[in-house]
């Protein structure tokens, strides 16, 4: 990957990100404590960020480094922690599908025994 690669990388994530938070370049600016022509610069390829730059805009961007080094392929940067939360909500939908399953299956096998027993039920009662 050529240095060029790597800025045109790098400021599309940006951007991309900002617009997906629906930042405006200004108001990232102002969380990085930098002008709004540093991130329009960055954003145009105009110029390269320090390390500690680069650590702020993924800091405000809610996204690691590599995130917004990293080429992706749909233009969407989605965080690991956005990851792990969508993760989390998949496995708790899953979770309840199968204790309702569970539950109309032992439910559904109670009914079964009660109606091919009906001597036992009135036994008991």
């Amino acid at each position: 990957m050529t240095q060029e690669q790597l800025r045109s990388i790098l400021s599309e994530n940006i951007k991309n990100r900002r617009k997906q938070l629906n930042i405006s370049q200004s108001k990232l600016a102002e969380m990085i404590n930098m002008s709004s022509n540093y991130v329009t610069d960055i954003e145009t390829q105009r110029t390269w960020v320090s390390d500690s730059t680069l650590v702020k805009i993924a800091s405000a961007l809610g996204v690691e480094v590599y995130e917004l080094l990293k080429p992706h392929s749909n233009n969407e940067i989605v965080s690991d922690s956005a990851v792990k939360e969508n993760a989390g909500n998949i496995l708790r939908e899953k979770r309840d599908e199968l204790k309702k399953l569970l539950d109309y299956t032992i439910e559904d096998a109670i009914i079964q025994i009660l109606e091919a027993e009906p001597e036992y039920v009135s036994s008991k009662s």
